[in-house]
């Protein structure tokens, strides 16, 4: 596949209602085989695979080459391909939907997987046989003038929402364990406004064998 890939792991998936990463929405990625932050890509849905966790970005950027008769600029197509895979299975992409997500992030949803992986590879069409090698090897391989120099930039980073409650701590404690069970048998079959009352572990107004379910389905959980 080549390009780079990057490994990263969350720590306490329960912690989170929600985790995605991406590509945020407010930064350029760039690829230029003549080292300009000018040439920016723009994301290519028709060459993306979003089912498929790819994305990618395109555009054009020029190259200085020696063609015999001295330097001449010449375009070259240019791209940046990011893959997303957890366990080498693709994680679906889509664009930002959720509340408070920009809706021109790039983002796969993480949560469910714990630990997931990204490869980002740039790339530049070759003048020579008009396939796409990284970009750096390519610029390397061309009579290209010396010093001239490649710039490539992508930026992403996480969006993620903390857990609001912590079900089952039915004493505050921030560990569900058996002082929780102690809560909510000492306040048996009480009926409270909805999330409101002492042993109600699961906020719907009653304490009965659904809290003490509540308790043991986050069993030794500590809550963020």
């Amino acid at each position: 596949m080549g390009g780079r890939m990057i490994f990263f792991e969350i720590n306490a998936p329960g912690q989170y209602d929600q985790v995605y990463w991406g590509h945020w929405g407010g930064t350029t990625v760039v690829a230029s085989t003549r080292n300009s932050a000018s040439d920016t890509l723009v994301l290519n849905l028709a060459e993306s695979d979003f089912a498929a966790g790819v994305a990618v970005w395109s555009g054009q950027s020029e190259i200085e080459l020696d063609r015999g008769g001295g330097f001449m600029f010449e375009a070259i197509d240019v791209r940046c391909v990011i893959t997303v895979t957890a366990d080498h299975i693709p994680v679906r992409l889509a664009t930002g939907s959720t509340a408070g997500v920009p809706p021109s992030m790039l983002l796969a949803d993480i949560l469910g997987e714990g630990a997931f992986e990204v490869n980002i590879r740039f790339e530049a069409r070759n003048p020579n046989n008009q396939e796409f090698d990284p970009i750096l090897d390519l610029f390397q391989s061309l009579p290209t003038r010396v010093g001239a120099l490649v710039r490539t930039s992508f930026s992403a980073g996480f969006y993620y929402d903390p857990k609001a409650d912590c079900p089952g701590n039915a004493n505050g404690d921030g560990v569900v364990d058996f002082d929780d069970l102690s809560v909510v048998l000492a306040h048996w079959q009480n009926d409270y406004s909805p999330g409101t009352g002492p042993g109600d572990t699961n906020a719907d107004g009653i304490v009965d064998f659904n809290d003490i379910t509540t308790v043991l389905a986050s069993w030794l959980r500590v809550c963020p």
